[in-house]
């Protein structure tokens, strides 16, 4: 796979990409300050991804214990990226595989939309508008390198997008 910089993640699976009519999906990193990584961050490539749509469901029973009701809230995106760092030099391997910081957001765009709960585009954020659409993508803990003496340097990322929290509103504590 080719080297990459800021925010470009080609080989986004069938998302993306040089072939046909796809475009390459792009990933633009802010800090907790709302300030652009650029070139201080490069971008993995996204070998693959899982989204799943997810919030909290409470059921009420009846009399009887039988359950008449269900009240649903809480929806949030989940999003599981498979990475491959890779960099044109070693300092540009290091730049990718540091990780995102602590309270910075993600928006990614140039997948094609896909509508899931809320949002009518799941995966794309929106840079004007309204919520749900211009909510950002969240890395959660846990980002994850593995390396090895003859392979690829891979990992995993977990992101999460909430249809109320607007922009670049992040907390760091």
């Amino acid at each position: 796979m080719p080297a990459q910089t800021q925010g470009a993640a080609v080989g986004f699976g069938t998302y993306g990409g040089s072939s046909g009519s796809m475009t390459p999906v792009t990933f633009t990193v802010y800090d907790a300050s709302n300030t652009s990584l650029g070139s201080g961050f490069v971008m993995p490539v996204v070998d693959g991804f899982t989204v799943t749509q997810n919030g909290d469901v409470v059921n009420t029973k009846n009399g009887r214990g039988d359950i008449d009701s269900h009240t649903v809230s809480g929806e949030y995106l989940e999003a599981s990226f498979d990475l491959v760092f890779t960099g044109s030099s070693a300092a540009n391997q290091a730049l990718a595989e540091r990780g995102f910081p602590p309270g910075s957001t993600i928006v990614i765009s140039g997948a094609p939309v896909r509508t899931m709960g809320s949002f009518t585009d799941a995966i794309n954020v929106a840079t004007s508008g309204s919520l749900p659409e211009t909510a950002r993508w969240h890395p959660m803990p846990g980002m994850s390198i593995r390396r090895t003496s003859s392979g690829t340097s891979t990992g995993s990322v977990t992101l999460r997008r909430y249809p109320l929290i607007a922009g670049g509103a992040a907390i760091v504590t």
